[in-house]
């Protein structure tokens, strides 16, 4: 039987996901994620995507229960946010080698 994939996020990506057809549950805060995850965790099955920023903030019992589980598998996966905020870093990076090796190195 195959195993429902499930996004949980903030509305900032939710479209992205809904037009790869996944089913998405839209929250606005830490508060409705914890509440959205223990309702996956009584189903028990499945695997739950969950923005970075918002699995971070999780109850730590949460992380707790469904590695004691094993069901639903919950998965980060990179937020906006932590998304630019890399882009910046590499950014910065790139930066420092342009001023030291005299020419813009490209990364891709």
């Amino acid at each position: 039987m195959k195993e429902p994939l499930k996004v949980l996020c903030g509305p900032e990506v939710a479209s992205g996901f809904r037009l790869a057809g996944l089913p998405v549950s839209v929250v606005e805060d830490v508060a409705a994620a914890a509440a959205v995850v223990r309702s996956h965790l009584e189903q028990g099955r499945g695997v739950l995507l969950v923005s970075g920023d918002l699995y971070r903030e999780l109850p730590e019992v949460l992380h707790r229960r469904a590695e004691r589980r094993g069901t639903p598998v919950l998965l980060p996966f990179p937020s906006t946010s932590e998304l630019s905020a890399r882009s910046r870093q590499e950014e910065e990076v790139l930066e420092i080698l342009r001023r030291a090796v005299g020419y813009r190195v490209r990364l891709r």
